[in-house]
């Protein structure tokens, strides 16, 4: 194994190709594939500590216990901390011990008043009220109102730099802007999109106002030019659309995993049950069994440009 991994490592080359035609071929010293060689370094984690659930994307991992004692689950979770410490000194790594942080889940007022005494060797873990995980902030009661205020605000940010090339008879065309919003504000829009399925549904509307914003951009509509005719004119599909699609696109990915994955009893067990907390899974929030089959809203195609071209000279 060792050999192998050193030679996928060593003597590395790149080259780029543009129209067919390739460049020079150059050495590559950066870029390396650390993520993928760390995770065959963790890959006996599992083994070594039988009872540790854990999430892990190469070296960001996360463990959790549930357990209706919070005693309970404070001391088989300072079991995995002290079991996960021993590894990682026997492999010489070293816990980032400002980045290990401890957040509670719960429904409870008096539960989540508690702080909770989780050690590595001598040094306890900081509370954090807001923890992000792979993008996603997590808030206690799993509501994501917190995230979707961020993501909101970062995307606002955004939506000025389109502001500034659009022009009702200047500026960047309707297809110009549409790629810069495709590629600069609603890929952050939807990221993590099964997840947001989690979220209010006044605080998914914060974000379908700013779809909405970016589509006037686009087409110099006014505010009271129908959404309808704006998705129409720039064949952007609906926020709840891309998560509803994305949604069962990973239940349907989850089902083919193997049986003794978790995730495939998640896609298995999920239904139209309490939404949050409350629920069965994550997928669940989506309310798909029972579902009439999904629609897209649209807006009659002889009468959609006529309100668009209207609505961009009133402008």
């Amino acid at each position: 194994m060792y050999n192998w991994l050193k030679g996928f490592l060593s003597n590395r080359y790149i080259r780029t190709r543009v129209n067919g035609v390739y460049s020079r071929t150059r050495p590559s010293k950066e870029g390396l594939p650390q993520g993928s060689a760390f995770l065959c370094f963790l890959n006996d984690l599992s083994e070594v500590i039988p009872t540790f659930n854990r999430l892990s994307f190469a070296d960001d991992i996360s463990t959790w216990q549930s357990d209706k004692n919070v005693g309970r689950a404070t001391e088989a979770l300072n079991r995995d901390l002290h079991a996960l410490k021993r590894y990682c000194d026997q492999w010489c790594m070293q816990l980032n011990m400002t980045k290990t942080v401890y957040n509670i889940y719960s429904n409870s007022r008096e539960v989540l008043a508690r702080d909770l005494e989780l050690k590595i060797e001598d040094k306890c873990l900081q509370r954090d009220p807001l923890p992000r995980y792979l993008g996603v902030a997590l808030d206690s009661r799993l509501n994501l109102t917190a995230h979707v205020e961020q993501l909101a605000g970062r995307v606002r940010e955004r939506i000025g730099l389109m502001k500034k090339l659009a022009g009702t008879n200047w500026g960047a065309t309707l297809s110009s802007l549409k790629i810069l919003y495709v590629t600069f504000v609603r890929s952050a829009l939807e990221y993590a999109n099964p997840i947001l399925n989690l979220a209010s549904k006044t605080s998914l509307g914060k974000l379908d106002r700013i779809q909405n914003a970016a589509m006037r951009l686009m087409t110099g509509g006014l505010r009271s030019t129908p959404i309808a005719a704006l998705e129409e004119a720039t064949e952007c599909e609906p926020l709840e659309t891309g998560r509803e699609v994305q949604t069962l696109m990973a239940r349907e990915r989850f089902l083919r995993l193997g049986e003794s994955n978790p995730l495939k009893d998640l896609a298995v067990s999920f239904g139209a049950t309490r939404r949050r907390l409350k629920k069965v899974s994550v997928l669940s929030a989506a309310f798909y069994e029972g579902r009439a089959p999904l629609k897209i809203p649209g807006w009659p195609p002889e009468l959609a440009p006529t309100l668009w071209r209207s609505a961009s000279t009133l402008a």
